[in-house]
């Protein structure tokens, strides 16, 4: 009896590591009933990454489950997520992600599916710097410049050069408007309260052409505008 009891507790506690396991390497698709693994990542890709190094996070999935306490990486030139797995480095693609957040310093980072919020002219993964009546998004991109080697003179580079881009957008009234380079012209989104803004930027020693500080000064509008 005592054999018994000890056989059943070792395979409780392996069923119980193995669905540890699982629960690191697989993602739930609620549609289907089923688990369905993370696609391997993909061999011969060239990838451009939102940061370098691997980043604790948290994944939210559009199956409606949360996984916490991973190590991700995000290939903005692919619309890819990496996984730092046991199993290897997997993938997430844009059609399984509803958002992921990266615990970055000096502050974590959220970046939802824009495709789910159906706003023309907002698409692909963003990140939010301010929520409200009207939002501000930043969605990174790469821009490929092509190699300009010369090889009668022998200067230029010689192979191709990925250059990390990010375009601001500002979302009001379910429509969404580029403010990369509106600079001052933002505050015309916020009619009535323009001279509220400006001194609130003046006072405060804000740039309009700096991402933290137009969050900033959009929340400030959010705010003005909620009263």
């Amino acid at each position: 009896m005592r054999l018994v009891i000890t056989i059943f507790l070792t395979v409780l506690s392996l069923a119980t590591v193995a669905q540890g396991d699982m629960r690191v390497d697989q993602i739930v698709d609620r549609t289907s009933g089923r688990y369905n693994e993370f696609q391997p990542k993909p061999e011969k890709i060239e990838s451009v990454y939102l940061h370098d190094d691997w980043v604790n996070g948290t994944l939210m999935l559009l199956s409606g489950d949360t996984l916490a306490d991973l190590s991700l990486k995000y290939d903005i030139k692919n619309s890819l997520l990496e996984i730092n797995t046991p199993a290897g480095i997997k993938v997430a693609s844009l059609s399984k992600i509803k958002g992921f957040e990266l615990a970055v310093m000096p502050r974590k980072q959220l970046f939802l599916n824009a495709n789910r919020q159906q706003v023309p002219g907002l698409t692909g993964l963003v990140e939010v710097l301010a929520k409200g009546n009207t939002s501000l998004y930043a969605k990174p991109s790469v821009e490929i410049i092509a190699g300009n080697y010369n090889a009668a003179l022998d200067v230029g580079s010689r192979g191709d050069k990925a250059i990390k881009k990010e375009d601001l957008f500002l979302v009001k009234d379910g429509k969404a408007t580029d403010v990369t380079r509106a600079g001052k012209k933002v505050v015309g989104q916020f009619q009535g309260r323009e001279a509220d803004i400006e001194k609130y930027v003046k006072d405060n020693h804000l740039s309009y052409k700096k991402k933290d500080d137009l969050a900033r000064i959009i929340r400030f509008a959010n705010e003005g505008s909620a009263k």
